[in-house]
């Protein structure tokens, strides 16, 4: 019985730290909607990664930008590192919004399972 009680606790927390997950995600057509809502904010923001561009700074530093879509919206995502996600797959990316630039400065980019894989 305790036992039952354990497994149930275990769903009801993870059911709930996942929908508290998704309900953390901001939008990129709500991103752009009031940008000045959340400047300097960190934020979690999903979508599709497209044109993914390599650049070098004047100090001679690698930095790579891509567009994170929804379909409708894109919003620019600047990052340090190569991201590890292929063109035209969804991620998952948390970072500070500039909305001078309307850019987000990556901290985090995460990409998702294909689900045939």
């Amino acid at each position: 019985m305790k036992a039952v009680r354990l497994i149930s606790l275990v769903f009801v927390l993870l059911g709930t730290s996942v929908g508290a997950a998704v309900a953390g995600e901001t939008r990129v057509d709500e991103l752009l909607r009031d940008p000045s809502h959340f400047d300097g904010r960190t934020l979690v923001v999903r979508g599709t990664l497209t044109r993914l561009q390599t650049h070098t700074s004047r100090k001679g530093d690698r930095y790579y930008t891509f567009r994170l879509s929804d379909n409708v919206k894109e919003v620019l995502v600047l990052m340090n590192g190569r991201p590890t996600c292929k063109t035209g797959a969804m991620v998952t990316v948390r970072g500070r919004f500039e909305h001078a630039s309307n850019r987000v400065d990556a901290i985090a980019v995460t990409c998702e399972q294909d689900p045939a894989h």
